[in-house]
């Protein structure tokens, strides 16, 4: 069941992706999960890797535009390379603090930005 709620996850996501170069929309997608190509790995959809041999290796998978995925997947570790540190965290709720926010704002924007 798992490996099909990933593959519908997966079939959804690049159903919108055509739907937006189709109509020739500028879109980005922010990913606060697991990239869409590491939905492989045994612990549940936040944790896959289409590139191992021990999961989802559907060729679908390939069709994912990684480029246009804003990631934030080690949010809430201790990270110089992108992730909030846990300081960042609120603790009673487990979103991102006023600072967490600010940061993940920063982020997007920046990425907008670039284009």
């Amino acid at each position: 069941m798992e490996k099909n709620q990933n593959l519908n996850y997966v079939s959804n996501l690049i159903l919108l992706q055509s739907f937006l170069k189709q109509n020739n929309f500028e879109y980005k997608f922010v990913n606060f999960n697991s990239s869409p190509s590491k939905l492989n790995k045994p612990r549940g959809w936040l944790n896959f890797d289409f590139s191992s041999s021990s999961g989802l290796d559907f060729p679908i998978c390939k069709k994912i535009d990684e480029t246009k995925i804003i990631k934030f997947e080690n949010l809430f570790t201790e990270s110089t390379n992108g992730g909030i540190s846990l300081a960042w965290m609120d603790e009673e709720t487990g979103h991102p603090s006023e600072k967490g926010c600010r940061y993940i704002s920063e982020v997007i924007f920046k990425r907008l930005s670039e284009g």
